[in-house]
């Protein structure tokens, strides 16, 4: 589905996640680090990096991923991808520190919904959640469920657009 004339939603997510990560990690002197779950109806290892201040780490396993296409069969599985950000956060180091979980999703849950995850996040973490090409009359209850997940209600966001995506994670 194409975002832009010439860009993806794939391609916008990507391009957007390698700003946000150009943010977070540069010049940090390792401060800041950044864990990164891709997920379908599965979280398959070759695909999640643990907490790194590399931000080449995370984009070579983004992209590694194949670029998702409507009606392959793919599930969308919520409770895979929050259960491995709850085990990284669990297994810091330092958890004095802030954590912040920001959960990207295209559609809602055709399997696992994340729900007590979600719960257990919100807890340990400030939870944003971002719907990325939702729409707002046929996809209402992933938008639903997304603001319901995140940690307060200015925490949610549905962006149609690259650019939006990018000045988002500008703001988180």
């Amino acid at each position: 589905e194409k975002i832009l004339k010439t860009e993806t939603r794939w391609q916008a997510a990507k391009n957007a996640l390698n700003t946000l990560l150009g943010q977070i990690l540069s010049g940090n002197n390792g401060d800041s680090k950044v864990a990164f779950v891709a997920f379908d109806s599965t979280v398959e290892s070759k695909y999640i990096t643990d907490f790194t201040d590399k931000s080449g780490e995370i984009m070579s396993k983004v992209n590694s991923l194949s670029e998702p296409h409507p009606g392959t069969g793919k599930g969308t599985n919520y409770t895979a991808g929050l259960s491995q950000a709850i085990t990284y956060l669990n297994a810091r180091l330092d958890k004095t520190r802030p954590a912040y979980v920001v959960f990207l999703s295209d559609g809602e849950p055709t399997e696992g919904d994340g729900s007590n995850q979600i719960k257990y996040l919100k807890k340990i973490s400030k939870v944003y959640t971002i719907g990325f090409g939702l729409d707002s009359k046929d996809e209402a209850s992933a938008i639903e469920t997304l603001k319901g997940y995140a940690s307060e209600p200015e925490y949610f966001k549905n962006v149609q657009t690259s650019s939006e995506l990018s000045d988002l994670f500008n703001n988180i």
